[in-house]
């Protein structure tokens, strides 16, 4: 029979390697959630405004089509009263 070959970890690093200094582990750990938190509330923030600006769109829309249809009507008024 022919010797059997230890099986190696497909991981890069040995297993030393992987177990780190605890803190460390830690402080990158807080670190990705901080950056992780402060990219939400960037896309929270933004995606606000945006709502903002629609609704500013809408509401002047609105203000537009009334301010039309009055002006419509009141044509429309004048032409039955001259004609």
């Amino acid at each position: 029979m022919s010797p059997v070959r230890k099986r190696r970890s497909r991981s890069k690093f040995s297993e030393d390697e992987m177990i780190w200094n605890k803190h460390e582990h830690d402080m990158r750990i807080g670190e990705t959630k901080q950056i992780l938190d402060e990219k939400k509330h960037e896309a929270t923030f933004s995606l606000e405004n945006e709502r903002i600006r629609i609704e500013k769109a809408r509401l002047e829309i609105g203000q537009q089509k009334e301010a039309r249809m009055a002006d419509d009507n009141r044509r429309s008024y004048h032409i039955r009263l001259w004609h």
